[in-house]
């Protein structure tokens, strides 16, 4: 998942202060708790940030993975002071690795991400029918987030999906977060 967010950050214009062009970087960590590694307002350059995410250390934890904790922080907390204006947009990538236990949680979860103006992008590593559902809206199947799946890294299909995921938000994006399971 490292590379992802190193391909993602090396494919988008940084806003290295506070020149409205470009987008802004937050990253987190989450399992069943969340650590803010890169705020938005470090407006790093991005050798600084490329540097600060090569240099992360994944904890090795035994605590249970919560999606919907990392979204309902990242709602509350992350986007709360971030630039506003007609063009800015919120955009919330978070790499799923593994099955999502408590379909309903998070789903209120990327309700209220919804609901706040952020949109959600879920990276995963295989097909997840639960997150999938959990993402529906309503019976008319507008989606409150979108699931991508991620092949092998170095692969043809993993160029495309990473290409897939500049073109739905990020390249519109002006402030954005990685969200990395530990």
């Amino acid at each position: 998942m490292r590379d992802a967010v190193l391909r993602l950050v090396g494919n988008i214009t940084i806003a290295e202060s506070n020149c409205p062009r470009g987008a802004r970087v937050a990253l987190t960590l989450y399992n069943n708790e969340v650590t803010t590694e890169i705020r938005f307002a470090d407006a790093l350059k991005r050798r600084a940030l490329v540097q600060r995410v090569e240099g992360l250390q994944a904890l090795q934890t035994r605590k249970q993975r919560s999606l919907e904790t990392a979204m309902n922080f990242l709602a509350q907390n992350t986007f709360k002071r971030v630039r506003s204006g007609f063009l800015m947009r919120k955009v919330a990538i978070f790499f799923v690795n593994g099955p999502v236990k408590d379909q309903q949680a998070v789903s209120a979860a990327a309700l209220r991400l919804y609901d706040s103006g952020i949109a959600s992008v879920f990276l995963t590593n295989k097909e997840d029918g639960q997150l999938t559902r959990a993402l529906k809206m309503n019976s008319t199947g507008s989606a409150l987030g979108q699931v991508i799946v991620l092949p092998n890294p170095g692969s043809a299909q993993y160029n495309s999906a990473i290409q897939k995921v500049m073109n739905c938000h990020i390249c519109l994006g002006k402030s954005f977060s990685h969200i990395l399971r530990d």
